[in-house]
């Protein structure tokens, strides 16, 4: 028995969404503000055992902006848009499943029937409409009286939206219902009686709104640095009902009796001044005996609130608060999701549900790189064995912004979030896998590199591919140098989250990644220049110049502008390429292929353009033709360029200097770094195809 699919709609940016989920962990990563934290956050609303509670601005947009349009209205219509948030969750099960809760909430009872459709929702029904729209327009009314003036259209506007946004609550209806998806009219009612679903279902959760600190203990409120000590009480008033007839708790109530005498004998001198001055008064001649003050320690209650957390050697152990927030954060996680896993289980008489979700919010806050690695390798095995101990049927939801856990997760288990204007689709990375059906080497290189190397990239708001270390080393340079050319603009390039990616002469690999993500990428790539050549009769395409040449050889180039004259045999399409104005490289997805497009455009594709009455064939090529006197006047830093007297013969043009003249590529460009001034001053320029790049990248939203 599990969840196999969550639809949520109407919620803040949760509006017409939906995400299968996962038998065992289902990681959700996404860039920020694209619903991980909603998610969590609709599920605990409906699933938490006192009711769902939401405000006016939990509603999403649209239907925000619907309810608004409606109560302005003289006359009072429904909104098209209902002001509704609804979850609902899909429940599968199998013949080896005991049914015995499930069955209760059943409507299709067919044979081969196999799953449970629950629908939780909060509304403004028709009715309650009705009343918000007539209690409204008397506030509006009781606001013009009191100021003695007619209220604008807009300040109208204004104290409608402050009254919705306050009061909402007193308009909304809660519903709980099992439903069958083929047949609207098969219902069952679950409203009055919320304990049959949590019977099957319930939600525990470890929030980042951890209150893990590492500075010391203050004067007032709990103490800062005691977030440990606390969890490893709250550990032992969770597992009361599992040990109570064990060795160690039995030991444990011996020695609280043998405790109880000494601390009643000690008591006695304590107390004695007091209970003597209680005699003078008389207040104890009704008791018929003395008065006594005695210790009665409850065994169950003796570490609450009664454990410190020490690290280090038992001589001299420091406390938690003098260790970093990193080890602090994780074993506070680890303590946090064994408390919830012993809930699940179920304790004293309560039954454990029949499926469980686990939700752990953002692991990752303040651990070095290194313990993200050993989290998310460990954190499955842990839970595994938990359930099999204990016989527990659990489905893991995790959220992260790590790159570093995303690497090491399973790439299956990924659910990617997407932002699409005022809303989030889920997407799942098995979907990508299908994009490269036919291709399925290609999708081998895209998982490995992404996994190994690359995980940032799900993360990143904007992203460059580049070939490799020359363009890599001077793009932040580049970045810059933009950015203090334009100053000022609203969006600098430096301030934006922009991933550079070495992909080599594979950018056409990420096709369907560009894609799937809607990430918008810059593609800066060579030109690649050639001529068609023939040796003893056979055909073959040969580098040259540009001014040569007729083809191009470049992978990326062909597939994404979908150049179709590559051939031996053909003129080539390379006056194509070097006529194609920049408004047909900013390209976008449609029926499968790219098209240059004005709006919405997810993808520019760069490569050398003519500059300075030049055109070069590679970024070599074109870097030494327009910083030609800038390598002339610091020959002495470029260790990585050979026969560097052709820099003195201006016959030999900048192609001729790329190929015969750089040795290796990194270390040219090591070597235009080491050139600047020590005032940090970029003398040098970027080509101008970067910058034309650069300045898309910029720009898109």
């Amino acid at each position: 028995m599990k969840i196999a699919k969550i639809n949520i709609d109407g919620y803040r940016l949760l509006d017409s969404f939906s995400m299968d989920m996962r038998d065992n962990l289902s990681l959700v990563i996404g860039k920020n503000n694209t619903g991980k934290t909603s998610l969590l956050n609709v599920l605990g609303s409906f699933l938490n055992s006192s009711g769902p509670e939401f405000s006016y601005e939990d509603f999403s947009i649209n239907r925000q902006l619907a309810l608004q349009k409606a109560i302005i209205a003289d006359t009072p219509e429904y909104p098209s848009s209902a002001p509704k948030i609804e979850l609902e969750l899909e429940i599968r099960y199998d013949e080896e499943d005991n049914l015995k809760n499930l069955s209760k909430l059943m409507v299709d009872l067919s044979p081969e029937a196999r799953a449970v459709h629950l629908r939780f929702r909060v509304e403004i029904n028709q009715e309650k409409f009705l009343q918000l729209h007539t209690d409204v327009r008397k506030n509006t009314q009781a606001i013009s009286t009191a100021t003695g003036e007619d209220l604008t259209e807009a300040r109208r506007s204004e104290e409608n939206q402050r009254f919705v946004s306050k009061r909402v609550r007193h308009y909304l209806t809660h519903s709980i219902e099992s439903y069958d998806p083929a047949d609207g009219n098969n219902t069952l009612s679950l409203t009055n009686e919320p304990g049959l679903v949590r019977s099957v279902i319930r939600l525990e959760f470890v929030s980042a709104r951890r209150s893990v600190e590492n500075r010391p203990a203050g004067k007032s409120g709990r103490a800062a640095g005691r977030a440990l000590s606390q969890l490893t009480s709250d550990y032992f008033e969770d597992r009361i009902g599992d040990i109570r007839d064990s060795h160690a708790f039995i030991q444990l109530t011996a020695q609280a009796a043998n405790t109880d005498r000494q601390f009643t004998d000690a008591y006695k001198q304590v107390f004695k001044d007091v209970i003597k001055k209680v005699s003078r008064f008389g207040a104890a001649d009704g008791l018929r005996g003395d008065l006594h003050v005695v210790s009665d320690i409850q065994p169950d209650s003796l570490l609450k609130n009664n454990t410190s957390v020490r690290y280090g050697e038992l001589e001299s152990p420091l406390p938690e608060d003098h260790n970093g927030l990193g080890y602090l954060n994780l074993i506070a996680i680890i303590i946090e999701i064994e408390i919830r896993l012993l809930r699940m289980t179920g304790k004293d008489d309560i039954e454990s549900a029949d499926i469980n979700i686990l939700f752990i919010e953002e692991p990752e806050a303040h651990t070095h790189p290194q313990l993200q690695y050993v989290f998310i390798k460990q954190i499955k095995n842990m839970i595994s064995e938990h359930c099999n101990e204990n016989h527990l049927r659990l489905q893991t939801v995790l959220t992260t912004h790590s790159s570093h856990i995303t690497a090491e997760g399973d790439f299956s288990d990924i659910k990617y979030f997407r932002r699409i204007g005022e809303r989030v689709e889920s997407r799942n990375m098995t979907d990508l896998e299908e994009k490269y059906s036919d291709d399925k080497k290609s999708y081998h290189f895209l998982k490995q590199y992404l996994t190994l190397t690359r995980a940032e990239l799900f993360f990143a708001d904007k992203a460059v591919l580049i070939e490799g270390d020359t363009e890599r080393i001077l793009m932040r340079a580049m970045m810059r140098k933009l950015d203090a050319e334009n100053q000022p603009h609203e969006f600098p390039l430096s301030s934006q989250n922009v991933s550079v990616v070495e992909v080599g002469a594979h950018s056409q690999i990420f096709d369907h990644f560009i894609d799937f993500t809607g990430i918008p990428t810059l593609v800066l790539t060579d030109i690649d220049s050639a001529k068609v050549h023939t040796d003893m009769g056979k055909t073959s395409l040969r580098a040259c110049a540009v001014e040569d040449g007729s083809h191009t050889t470049n992978d990326a180039l062909n597939h994404y502008f979908g150049l179709t004259k590559s051939g031996h045999g053909t003129d080539g399409d390379l006056a194509d390429l070097i006529a194609k104005p920049a408004a047909e490289k900013s390209l976008s997805k449609a029926s499968g292929s790219w098209k240059p497009t004005k709006d919405g455009a997810a993808l520019f594709v760069a490569y050398q353009t003519e500059e300075d009455d030049y055109h070069a064939r590679s970024y070599e090529d074109a870097f030494i033709h327009i910083n030609r006197a800038f390598i002339k006047e610091n020959l002495d830093h470029f260790r990585g360029l050979k026969h560097k007297d052709k820099f003195d013969d201006e016959t030999q043009c900048a192609y001729v200097l790329a190929r015969d003249c750089v040795a290796k590529k990194t270390h040219f460009a090591l070597d235009v770094i080491h050139a600047e001034s020590e005032e940090g001053d970029i003398s040098w320029k970027t080509p101008s195809y970067i910058a034309e790049g650069l300045k898309w990248l910029r720009d898109v939203t």
